[in-house]
């Protein structure tokens, strides 16, 4: 009785994401099974007060409300078939992550990443937290992506954070989590600097110099035509092809993983990647990519409807 009362009442929908320098609020009312209001507001990361006065209205404004975060701390990854008792061979101690079982594999996250974001949101309380990989897995099985027999390489970008399922027959084969935030690329001299990364998997990243001068090469063309591309981009973009490429060659070289061939390439995006950097992976990894571009908020409130049992006109 109370599932179906929810739907008619005034519900909000809270969504939060921490960013580097920011947290980003999403929210989205309902009543009458239908969504009437949506917002948004962004606050600098020393401006927690204003943030914990805007959620504490955004809670009270209704009869019910419920608050998602979006968990995108480099500090978690899958890893597939191994006990609890083996992580230490992937260099994870288990006393310092919690681990879930997903999808007969194990997603784990830093205790001291989720401390983290405790601290932060101390008198909040969270009903949902979303890892990349949960979302990435729903987006596969609603495709039906995931029960396929072909082992796929399915993408999740969203701004400076790639989520990496290599999946098959309703399995995951491979899980890797890669920030993109702190590397800087000189496109000029072919050097890459990592101030700060964390590959999940032990993925020892090889990069092939040659192919970033050619890549580097058509980048350049394509930056001349399209005048609203931005160096940043240009660099993050270079960085997830070398994070694909790398968690490919890890897939297919360690011994840890059967190391099928991948025939099929899903990417989903937060936001639009360029046609020429799509060409540029179809050609490296010689697979034609399937794109999608999606809304991760959006994806994430309907998820968290879903979760909570409650039945809406989306």
């Amino acid at each position: 009785m109370r599932d179906f009362l929810r739907s008619f009442l005034s519900t909000t929908y809270i969504i939060i994401a921490i960013k580097e320098a920011s947290y980003v609020v999403y929210a989205y009312e309902f009543k009458n099974k239908k969504q009437k209001r949506k917002f948004f507001k962004e606050f600098n990361k020393d401006d927690i007060k204003n943030l914990k006065d805007y959620l504490n209205t955004l809670i009270n404004m209704n009869y019910f409300a419920y608050v998602s975060l979006f968990f995108s701390s480099i500090g978690q990854g899958v890893l597939s078939s191994v006990s609890k008792n083996n992580l230490s061979k992937f260099g994870i101690d288990s006393s310092s992550v919690y681990l879930k079982n997903l999808q007969d594999c194990y997603l784990y996250v830093a205790i001291s990443e989720l401390q983290k974001s405790n601290c932060i949101l101390d008198d909040l309380q969270i009903d949902l937290i979303y890892s990349p990989f949960v979302i990435l897995l729903k987006l596969l099985k609603d495709r039906n992506i995931f029960n396929t027999n072909q082992a796929c390489l399915n993408i999740l970008r969203y701004e400076a954070f790639i989520c990496v399922i290599i999946s098959k027959d309703s399995k995951i084969l491979f899980g890797g989590y890669f920030e993109l935030k702190n590397q800087v690329i000189d496109i000029q001299n072919d050097n890459i600097i990592d101030d700060s990364m964390m590959v999940e998997d032990s993925i020892d990243l090889e990069i092939d110099f040659d192919q970033l001068e050619k890549v580097d090469e058509q980048l350049q063309i394509q930056l001349e035509e399209d005048n609203n591309s931005s160096s940043d981009n240009v660099k993050l973009d270079l960085s997830v092809l070398d994070y694909v490429k790398s968690a490919v060659q890890e897939f297919y070289t360690n011994n840890a993983y059967n190391g099928e061939f991948i025939t099929q390439i899903n990417l989903f995006e937060q936001d639009k990647i360029s046609k020429s950097l799509i060409s540029l992976m179809e050609d490296d990894l010689m697979i034609k990519i399937n794109s999608y571009n999606i809304n991760i908020f959006e994806q994430i409130l309907y998820m968290s409807i879903m979760d909570l049992g409650i039945k809406y006109d989306l």
